[in-house]
């Protein structure tokens, strides 16, 4: 896994999105991932969906729509 470049509250979830629960994720991002949330939305650096970003969805207080770059 690449570095968090953006982190937000997602209300729903695509069918097809990649959905992990907290304790699946690297250290890293296990580690990062609260002080995340407290700052969410959180944006790093803008991705666009035509990117090669990486995106999952992580169930942790709430569902989070991470992007990777």
């Amino acid at each position: 896994m690449g570095r968090v470049t953006r982190i937000e509250e997602s209300g729903t979830i695509p069918e097809d999105a990649v959905v992990r629960h907290y304790d699946e994720l690297d250290d890293d991002v296990r580690h990062c991932l609260p002080s995340l949330v407290e700052r969410a939305p959180y944006d790093e650096a803008p991705v666009s969906s035509g990117d090669n970003a990486d995106e999952l969805y992580v169930k942790f207080t709430d569902y989070y729509r991470i992007q990777m770059g």
